[in-house]
Parts: C-alpha cells; sequence; structure tokens
C-alpha cells in the first residue's frame, strides 16, 4: 500500500528511514494508521514509531490503546496493509522483515469494535 503520492516526499521519506535504521539498528520504524472501514476508534495523533524489533505485537498494541486513549470495553486489531490480522504474539521485528514495503516501513492498521455492545 502506498500511503505517499508524491515522489519527492517518497524519496525523503526514504532516505529518513535509512538514517533510522543506521542510527538504531536494533530497531524498526512503523507507521499505524487507522482503518479506512474502522468506525469506532479515533485517529491516532501519533502515528510514526521506532520499536525495538524484539517487541510483540501485544506489547505495541498496548503503546498504541495509550496513545489514542480507548477504554477496556473496545477490543482493537492490528492488521498488516489492511489485510493480514497479526497475532498478539508475534515479533514485531519478524513481521518487519517479512511485509515492509518499498520505502523499508511496516505499515500497520488498527481497527476497533465495541466489546460490550
Amino acid at each position: 500500500m502506498d500511503i505517499l503520492n508524491n515522489q519527492e516526499k517518497k524519496n525523503k521519506l526514504k532516505r529518513s528511514v535509512m538514517k533510522i535504521k543506521e542510527k538504531y539498528p536494533d530497531r524498526v520504524p512503523i507507521f499505524v494508521l487507522k482503518s479506512k472501514n474502522d468506525k469506532v476508534l479515533p485517529n491516532i495523533n501519533m502515528n510514526k514509531f521506532v520499536v525495538p524489533s524484539q517487541i510483540t505485537v501485544a506489547e505495541l498494541m498496548n503503546v498504541v490503546r495509550k496513545r489514542i486513549d480507548i477504554g477496556a470495553e473496545t477490543s482493537m486489531f492490528f492488521f498488516i496493509n489492511e489485510k493480514l490480522l497479526v497475532c498478539g504474539t508475534d515479533c514485531v521485528g519478524q513481521l518487519y522483515e517479512e511485509h515492509k514495503n518499498e520505502d523499508d516501513l511496516l505499515l500497520i492498521y488498527y481497527c476497533g469494535e465495541n466489546t460490550f455492545g
């Protein structure tokens, strides 16, 4: 999925990602975006993350839940490229290596569902 349509912005983003990977070789760059199909959760105010490669999806999900400030009554799901539902025990570094895009970013989309009605 292409999140930028301007070639100049794409080149700037790619250079930025390369600098981050050089400076932090044990971390992975991630974009966390709200799914366009979601009608429950609010938009995230900060969608760029550089996280340690060994953390799990569940740990990243806790960070995102705090960032968008949702309660326990709302379930949240992560999708890679809006297609692949990820398991909470998956390692973010492994997902990055398998599913990063041409800009060397892992795009994670979140979607919510009301658990109790």
